[in-house]
């Protein structure tokens, strides 16, 4: 199956590399680059839904690194939810 029917490449952008893993890690699935029209980079994985990117940046290097991380991080169960603190110190007179 050619796999470059799983996304539609958006008008006016071009592929920058071919369907591929991270070196030893498989489980993150195959991820593609692109270059928007308008000079930014952005990713899509093999498992993206049609029409979404993983996420989009100014340089190639900073999204790739980037894109690894977000797959990684949704394999292992991050939400993406912070917890609050509060600063009031309890206990004073």
């Amino acid at each position: 199956m050619d796999q470059s029917v799983l996304f539609e490449l958006p008008a006016s952008a071009t592929w920058m590399t071919e369907w591929s893993y991270y070196v030893g890690e498989e489980r993150l699935g195959k991820v593609r680059f692109f270059k928007t029209r308008y000079g930014l980079y952005s990713s899509v994985g093999e498992a993206t839904l049609k029409g979404h990117t993983i996420l989009t940046g100014g340089e190639l290097d900073a999204v790739v690194s980037m894109t690894y991380w977000h797959l990684k991080w949704a394999i292992d169960g991050y939400d993406g939810i912070q917890s609050t603190f509060s600063s009031v110190v309890s206990g004073k007179l």
